[in-house]
């Protein structure tokens, strides 16, 4: 597991737990279409685990460090 990893999670669940994630319009749009409504996508990052990990990437723009996921849901 990458050092980094651990950190993200806990963070992310953090934020999640809070309440404090907000979903762009596109991604309310695209999680309606598959039948999720804005809390489950909600409950899905806060359960996020290390096996849903894709890696992380660097921003060109910003510099900053974008976490990239990718949990299996609703089959």
């Amino acid at each position: 597991m990458p050092r980094w990893l651990p950190k993200a999670l806990r963070r992310i669940r953090q934020f999640a737990a809070a309440g404090a994630v907000r979903l762009t319009y596109k991604a309310v749009r695209e999680a309606v279409g598959l039948g999720f409504a804005p809390e489950d996508v909600r409950d899905v990052i806060g359960a996020l685990s290390a096996a849903d990990s894709a890696g992380r990437l660097l921003s060109e723009t910003t510099g900053e460090w974008m976490y990239v996921f990718k949990p299996r849901v609703g089959g």
